[in-house]
């Protein structure tokens, strides 16, 4: 980038002045003075090598020697035509000796420069700026590496672009690797043209034959005038021994829904949630700043109050808005069945829905039933979750919790528990009202499930070993077997590397 900018700098003083030729302290004194026009050249279009030239003059009154024409970028795309002089030449006054300058087209845009050194007291260093532009087709293959993390069967799809300004012309396709463990995928006739901005996908497909560390390199043959490109993919995984690679993200994503049972029974233990979301909040909030928080009473599954971020105004009033008083509709069926309710939640959030914005890629889902009664969707409690996890990018990123009656009180939360157990989420007992410490522990589970590192394969759990930034972690974590993850107990600063090792004992 800084190059870059010092290249456009160059170009915009050039322009500045008249002719391209450079102010300089010291023009016209006695003694060499050079000048070099112009300060920037551009080359191309082309689809094959273009010559371009500058000059440089001794506008003083002695000779001007020049000691070395150095290109310093730009040096696989440009070269200084030799001459004879190789770069060494004198120039006496009032005359100029041309350099010329070679571009050969690689790519659809090519920045470089020289160095002019000479015996000129003033300016012993004078840069001129290039500039190339190839009208030829470019291959960007990506991933261009790839890093299979476990001994599981695992595909990753390499998509083919054209990000040149010509047609390209993929003739060949060629995988070479050592061991059968990784295969290539690919449905492509040969040979192939993609216009600009064009695209095609193949596909590595790993096998776990070997057991041992593998490699393989995809070749690419086309048009691109940098010849053959490839991409290569591996997997670092053998005996079974896995390390698997993280990073903590800065405030990561949590969509929070909570669908509460707005029955008669159900209003003063509503009230009290909305009166300890300050608890919630603040455990979430030592993790991240980026939650949504959607509630949801109704049969139309829209949010009572829309989707509460952190940037509403007077957050904690809206959600205890949004929980209290008793809300019974004509249309009340699914008060009592939070699951259908919540399936219906989470279909409003779609691009026409009235929820829309509230579920995000990759954010961790987090579903907190409220009710003093079994769940009566009519369906399993494992039906939704399915459904649900289905439109996850990884399933582990649901949990459920429940705050529903354990024992000592009327009422079962049967299918809300079995949801939480199933997904690692919590199971709170609403007959103890301890509402203060629900808001706290739900919280704190939010923010611990942003902490949390899902792994690929099956763990040996006393196998484990986990570092943060190279140190290793003997405390501070623990491992989930509903979602085989490591969740770390801790607070970890943005941007830590956590390095998971373990023995793989199934995927």
């Amino acid at each position: 980038m800084l190059r870059t900018m010092g290249l456009l700098a160059g170009l915009l003083l050039a322009s500045c002045q008249e002719y391209g030729v450079q102010d300089r302290p010291g023009a016209g004194a006695s003694g060499a003075d050079i000048e070099v026009d112009p300060l920037s050249l551009t080359l191309g279009p082309a689809t094959e090598r273009v010559v371009g030239t500058f000059s440089v003059k001794n506008v003083g009154s002695a000779a001007l020697d020049v000691s070395a024409l150095e290109l310093v970028a730009g040096e696989m795309a440009f070269t200084v035509v030799d001459d004879g002089t190789g770069g060494v030449f004198e120039v006496a006054p009032g005359e100029a000796h041309e350099v010329q300058v070679a571009f050969e087209p690689s790519s659809p845009l090519v920045y470089g420069q020289i160095e002019v050194r000479s015996d000129d007291p003033d300016e012993p260093v004078v840069t001129v700026d290039l500039q190339g532009l190839g009208e030829v087709p470019a291959l960007q293959i990506s991933p261009d590496s790839h890093v299979f993390p476990t001994l599981c069967d695992d595909t990753v799809v390499l998509t083919l672009a054209n990000v040149g300004v010509a047609d390209l012309e993929i003739t060949g396709l060629t995988y070479d690797t050592p061991k059968p463990d990784l295969t290539l995928l690919s449905d492509l006739a040969l040979p192939l043209t993609l216009a600009p901005d064009a695209s095609a996908q193949v596909a590595v497909h790993y096998q776990p034959v070997s057991g041992e560390p593998v490699l393989g390199v995809l070749s690419v043959e086309s048009n691109d005038p940098r010849g053959i490109l490839t991409a290569d993919q591996s997997s670092e995984a053998s005996a079974g021994d896995v390390t698997e690679s993280f990073v903590v993200e800065a405030n990561p994503q949590i969509d929070v829904l909570f669908a509460i049972d707005k029955s008669g029974s159900m209003t003063d233990d509503a009230r009290r949630l909305g009166q300890t979301f300050g608890d919630f909040i603040a455990q979430v909030g030592s993790v991240t700043t980026d939650w949504q928080i959607g509630v949801v009473t109704k049969d139309s599954g829209c949010f009572n109050n829309g989707i509460i971020t952190a940037s509403t105004p007077n957050y904690a009033d809206v959600f205890l808005d949004a929980v209290d008083g008793l809300q019974i509709f004509a249309d009340a069926d699914l008060t009592e069945a939070l699951l259908a309710m919540t399936d219906v939640s989470l279909t409003e959030t779609g691009p026409s829905g009235c929820n829309v914005g509230f579920r995000r890629p990759g954010a961790l889902l987090h579903v907190v039933t409220v009710s003093d009664e079994p769940e009566q969707s009519g369906q399993p409690y494992d039906y939704w979750l399915n459904r649900w996890q289905g439109q996850l990018a990884d399933p582990n990123q649901l949990v459920v919790s429940a705050i529903v009656p354990t024992g000592g009180c009327s009422g079962d939360g049967t299918g809300y528990i079995e949801a939480a157990n199933a997904t690692g989420g919590l199971v709170l007992d609403l007959c103890s009202r301890n509402w203060s410490s629900f808001a706290t522990q739900l919280g704190s589970a939010s923010a611990q499930g942003l902490l949390t590192f899902l792994l690929s394969s099956l763990p040996d759990p006393s196998t484990i070993v986990v570092e943060v930034d190279g140190v290793a972690y003997d405390v501070g974590w623990h491992y989930d077997p509903v979602r085989n993850a490591v969740v770390i107990d801790a607070e970890l600063p943005d941007g830590a590397q956590v390095e998971i090792t373990y023995t793989s004992i199934g995927c």
